[in-house]
């Protein structure tokens, strides 16, 4: 018998099969044993086949690739930049925030649940910065009229957040993938130390020191891009907004001896807008 040249089908199981193919499309193989002097021809259909070592070196993979992302874990950083009330610098609003615009940092993870549907999770720690001079300018227009003038600083708010909910994910070509997601979300948020403002009048100055400290939930939506520079390392882009109602609970201490307690609901609003680190599962 002529000596035949050998080529080889790999099987999903790790099993390889020497032997020489006759034919093959998309969903079958057709071959017999190299060693078979009978040349019976048998059949495998491509979804039990890892892929084909042609006897000319070629190789034919039959891995299908994911049409749809599935796991990463991951970092997520920027800036955290409020908007709406939260940013609001009016101290006659008693919704404003007086917030400017921190950085924040998040860990993050995602697994896919169905297809393009997946569930996403992060914890995020971060900070705002307060712009004391248009609440400390108003209350001075309030007590100039009394010959009381008015001065002192209000603290940066720090805060966690927690999220999770469902995203769609897609593949855009074999480096790019892009993520959808909608989460339900709660913070926690308070001031880094005590806001302290000093009331003078006549040589005299009183003081009041203030905290406030809440807890609030509310919702997410945003997007992120991944480019993937390697077979599991994506780097990215993204952006997200997240809007609360805070129930915040207020302590007001007086240097004459007053304490005064009282609660207020604060409409946190902002954007994250940061880069992003995965590591993504195959």
């Amino acid at each position: 018998m002529e000596l035949m040249a050998q080529d080889k089908i790999i099987l999903k199981t790790g099993d390889t099969l020497h032997v020489v193919i006759s034919q093959r499309d998309d969903k079958s193989v057709s071959y017999h044993a190299y060693d078979d002097p009978e040349l019976n021809t048998q059949s495998l259909p491509t979804d039990q086949i890892t892929k084909i070592q042609l006897n000319n070196g070629k190789i034919i993979d039959f891995k299908k690739s994911n049409k749809y992302p599935g796991a990463y874990v991951g970092i997520y950083a920027g800036n955290a930049i409020p908007f709406s009330d939260f940013a609001h610098a009016e101290a006659n609003d008693e919704r404003s925030g007086f917030a400017r615009d921190k950085p924040f940092i998040s860990i993050e993870g995602r697994m896919r649940v169905f297809r393009f549907i997946g569930v996403q999770a992060d914890i995020g720690l971060g900070t705002f910065g307060v712009n004391s001079s248009p609440y400390m300018d108003y209350e001075n227009q309030r007590y100039n009229m009394h010959g009381i003038t008015v001065d002192g600083t209000l603290n940066n708010y720090r805060y966690s957040t927690f999220s999770i909910g469902p995203d769609l994910g897609f593949n855009l070509g074999k480096r790019f993938k892009v993520f959808l997601p909608i989460q339900f979300s709660a913070i926690s948020i308070s001031t880094s130390g005590e806001d302290q403002i000093n009331y003078t009048n006549a040589g005299t100055t009183n003081s009041v020191y203030r905290t406030s400290s809440g807890l609030g939930f509310g919702g997410t939506m945003g997007v992120k891009l991944d480019l993937m520079i390697g077979k599991h390392i994506g780097v990215g882009l993204s952006g997200k907004a997240q809007a609360y109602d805070v129930e915040m609970d207020v302590q007001e201490r007086y240097t004459e001896g007053t304490n005064i307690d009282y609660s207020w609901t604060q409409s946190v609003s902002y954007f994250y807008v940061g880069l992003n680190l995965h590591y993504h599962f195959k």
